[in-house]
């Protein structure tokens, strides 16, 4: 008895749209529809692409296909006191699905310290625009055929093929978890911050907001009480970290534009409505400001910026790119979608 795989229908979805010139709109749980430029098409969804494929704890691997929430596998990952290191968001209220956590390429506050997504990405499983079901990359790290092939998936938004399936290193979860809050203006918060990062803590979070400098550290308890001795400051338990990945806070409520500006952390933007994470290296900014501007802010910091919600979604959301990052997108875009059918102009117009 063969079992179909559950690949097999998005192929013929895949393959009757490239036949006819149809753009499709790659989807996995909705939750970030908000997210990039608006595309147009007929709904291809990875639900039905749900489960665990393999699982070694003692390796730190997993394989899920990529329709699976983020919650099922963390939930499975919390039995053995492990974890996805880049901690992916969920907005809207929704579960993101494993695919679009890669394709979005989005980390939460541990970002600076356990990597980003691409970091850990071992090997992925793809439908190309030719309905080919292909596999880059493995299951362990001594495996790189393909590696960086697999890497280039993680923020592409779906763009250049339907992801099926990832194969991720995991991190074991750390015994306790510390937050330290300080009052500070933004100045006095970075420069705390740039001085932790020359010590030897086994820290997970830095952000200033409000006022407010919150810093993580995650380690054994007795670690945490020493942390806690030499840094002072008030203990906090609360849902913060999860609100500010997820984007629960008062601060993401807001209808005015928001940018996220990825930057130098010793980068100075005098900004009044903005949220200093990542110990510096992002921004979440409220501004009206004209998008040249935040762009050449973001640039002078070695930088770029791009307008997350709200705001004009036809425009340029991502930053735009110089002329030789925009041949090679555009030939990767042929590459594996030499029709253009999947999600065209999510990220940019002409790709």
């Amino acid at each position: 008895m063969t079992t179909e795989d559950p690949a097999s229908a998005l192929q013929e979805q895949i393959r009757y749209a490239a036949k006819h010139r149809q753009s499709l709109q790659i989807v996995g749980n909705h939750s970030k529809q908000h997210l990039g430029r608006h595309s147009q098409g007929e709904i291809l969804s990875s639900n039905r692409l749900n489960g665990i494929v393999a699982y070694d704890p003692s390796e730190l691997v997993i394989s899920v296909r990529a329709g699976t929430a983020v919650s099922v596998i963390q939930e499975t990952l919390k039995k053995n006191c492990q974890t996805l290191p880049f901690d992916p968001p969920c907005f809207n209220g929704r579960d993101a699905s494993i695919g679009g956590a890669v394709a979005a390429g989005l980390a939460g506050p541990s970002r600076p310290w356990n990597g980003a997504v691409r970091d850990s990405l071992l090997g992925i499983r793809l439908v190309d625009g030719q309905a080919r079901h292909m596999r880059f990359g493995g299951q362990v790290m001594k495996n790189v055929a393909g590696y960086d092939i697999s890497r280039l998936m993680a923020g592409a938004w779906g763009t250049l093929g339907l992801l099926t399936e990832v194969s991720l290193k995991l991190l074991p979860r750390a015994p306790a978890e510390l937050t330290l809050r300080h009052e500070c203006d933004a100045t006095q918060a970075l420069q705390t911050m740039r001085k932790l990062a020359l010590k030897p803590y086994r820290q997970s979070g830095a952000c200033w907001m409000q006022g407010q400098l919150r810093l993580r550290f995650s380690a054994h308890p007795d670690s945490l009480q020493q942390i806690r001795q030499q840094i002072g400051g008030e203990s906090e338990e609360s849902s913060f970290w999860s609100d500010l990945r997820d984007h629960k806070l008062d601060f993401f409520n807001s209808r005015e534009p928001l940018w996220r500006l990825s930057v130098r952390p010793d980068a100075d933007i005098q900004q009044q409505t903005q949220i200093i994470d990542w110990a510096g290296a992002q921004r979440w900014l409220i501004s009206t400001q004209a998008a040249d501007k935040l762009r050449e802010l973001a640039e002078k910091y070695s930088g770029h910026a791009i307008l997350f919600a709200n705001g004009d979604r036809n425009s340029a959301v991502f930053q735009p790119l110089d002329k030789v990052s925009a041949r090679l997108q555009q030939r990767l875009k042929h590459t594996f979608d030499p029709d253009g059918i999947f999600n065209p102009g999510r990220m940019y117009s002409d790709c």
